[in-house]
């Protein structure tokens, strides 16, 4: 396994690793279409030597897009929802954390809880006390898996989504959309580095590939986004890029309120059954 590549998040800020680097002004206001530079992250277009025409088709948002909405039901860390009106469900890829995440089958969650619960206290027939302590587990179960998803939807999903509509702004205004330099390479890196990243994860896992093949993919939209600059095809690629994130950023959000609206649902029927 080749070492891991320094990713552009991870670059730092310019005067704080060589002391013989001129300063900037990092409250200065940077355009998008500066940021959109390599040099703005230093890159070196010799990293990029080994890419391939093919493999930069390959990396084509709408090939990207196979394999993280309406992936195949059988696929590594798929989960699927009925979006809208829609009669049959749509599967979405998901990163592994994602996965375990989701409560990918919420009455199934409630049961598994309770039978551990009864397991492990070995009840006897018609006890009523173990038996009630092993339906509030199947509640507490659920409530915890509640709290958790949505704390991923609102920490993880929802906020980065914000990000993408930001930048997928900015991109539509490379020249006039503004930004504070120390934002834009704290935001915009953390877009590149770790929203994108999430999307190679989850790519990976849906075409089987060796860390060293999501090293080239992730190799070849760097280049397509940085050195593609006849005609500004690099813009119009960030652009699609944000397209396609906000897309399956937009599905994850809908997966996970789903899944969240149906535990809700669970939880007050078993507590409204409790009652009687």
């Amino acid at each position: 396994m080749p070492p891991k590549r320094p990713g552009i998040g991870e670059v730092q800020l310019p005067g704080m690793a060589d002391i013989f680097q001129p300063e900037r002004n990092l409250s200065s206001l940077n355009s998008f279409a500066r940021a959109a530079t390599p040099e703005y992250w230093g890159l070196d277009p010799g990293d990029y030597a080994d890419i391939t025409p093919h493999m930069l088709e390959l990396v084509e948002t709408s090939n990207l897009h196979k394999s993280l909405i309406g992936v195949p039901k059988v696929s590594q860390f798929s989960v699927g929802y009925l979006p809208g009106l829609e009669s049959r469900p749509v599967f979405i890829a998901l990163t592994p954390t994602e996965y375990s995440l989701i409560a990918r089958y919420v009455p199934g969650l409630a049961t598994a809880a309770v039978s551990q619960t009864l397991k492990s206290r070995r009840i006897m027939k018609n006890n009523i006390v173990d038996t009630n302590a092993a339906k509030r587990s199947g509640v507490h179960a659920l409530e915890g898996r509640q709290a958790a998803m949505e704390t991923y939807l609102k920490n993880s999903i929802q906020r980065d989504q914000v990000l993408l509509e930001k930048f997928a702004e900015a991109a539509k205004n490379p020249s006039r959309w503004r930004m504070r330099e120390s934002e834009m390479r704290v935001q915009l890196g953390w877009v590149m580095e770790s929203v994108f990243g999430d999307m190679f994860t989850t790519i990976r896992y849906q075409r089987q590939w060796s860390p060293g093949q999501e090293d080239l993919a992730r190799r070849a939209v760097e280049r397509r986004l940085f050195f593609e600059r006849q005609r500004n095809q690099h813009l119009q690629y960030w652009r699609d890029m944000f397209s396609l994130n906000l897309e399956y950023s937009g599905n994850k959000q809908a997966l996970f309120l789903d899944r969240i609206w149906q535990t809700k649902q669970l939880i007050a029927k078993k507590k409204d059954a409790s009652k009687g």
